[in-house]
């Protein structure tokens, strides 16, 4: 928090020499620390207390990737990978980064980026302290920051080449537990990907099939899996074109129509 208030005190230049402006938001109220609060444990997450921190000192940062402690200002759907994140900050082309609550994130809880373009889900920060330093670094010239790195999928090219992921047949064989209960509810159809253990960079191609790309998590172990979209039978109709009836014939008359003898020639 130290190096966020100097940041923002002006202690910070970009690399033409011109002071970079960042605006602290005001600590949150009892309302929004409410609100927060009970968001989480709607979801069955923990809200960190080192969120909680946070937000007791300032609600986010103007100029600093749209930094939003809140969760209010983003607004992003990605139950399916993470069923209770909570939007951070994002990048003012329709890519955020969340906090990935579980239960278990009592303490801390890592950061995930989502973005559309490719579409990946990758792994940033352990923690909030770290991706805010990391934020910070990236505004500093002549520093390296894993905030650009993740942000161009540059560590691990996840939406080229999926690092990391196993088919469903590597998870079912696999003498983890975890990775072969979750396996077991899939089919040969999935891939398997394991972040529990991770690096910066990592993560799922969420969109490895379309859009239509189909998402699955074990719970909250951090166990992601997708699989190619549902093929739909189309049923098809026959229509005889070919019949101007279209299949409906009139019904036809018993009766014969009555022959009549040719008219008789004209008189001469």
């Amino acid at each position: 928090m130290q190096r966020l208030v100097t940041a923002a005190a002006g202690g910070l230049v970009d690399r033409n020499g011109h002071r970079v402006e960042l605006t602290l938001g005001p600590p949150a109220d009892t309302a929004t620390m409410t609100a927060v609060t009970e968001r989480c444990a709607a979801l069955g997450a923990a809200l960190p207390a080192e969120l909680s921190r946070l937000l007791a000192a300032t609600t986010g940062v103007d100029g600093l990737l749209d930094l939003d402690l809140t969760g209010e200002r983003h607004s992003v759907e990605m139950a399916e990978l993470l069923p209770a994140g909570h939007p951070v900050a994002a990048d003012g082309f329709g890519n955020f980064w969340l906090l990935d609550l579980t239960p278990d994130t009592v303490e801390t809880a890592p950061v995930f980026f989502v973005c559309h373009d490719a579409p990946v889900l990758l792994y940033q920060a352990e923690t909030l302290a770290d991706f805010v330093d990391e934020a910070v670094k990236s505004l500093e010239p002549g520093r390296t920051s894993t905030i650009d790195d993740v942000h161009e999928d540059r560590l691990h090219q996840v939406s080229r080449r999926a690092p990391g992921a196993m088919s469903w047949s590597e998870a079912m064989e696999s003498g983890d537990k975890t990775l072969r209960a979750f396996a077991e509810t899939l089919d040969l159809s999935w891939t398997v990907v394991d972040l529990r253990r991770r690096e910066v960079g990592m993560g799922v191609a969420w969109g490895a099939h379309g859009p239509r790309t189909r998402l699955a998590r074990h719970g909250w172990d951090r166990v992601f899996g997708y699989a190619p979209p549902v093929k739909q039978r189309r049923l098809w109709h026959r229509m005889a074109f070919a019949d101007p009836t279209m299949g409906i014939r009139p019904a036809r008359s018993r009766s014969r129509a009555r022959r009549t003898a040719p008219p008789a020639p004209p008189p001469p």
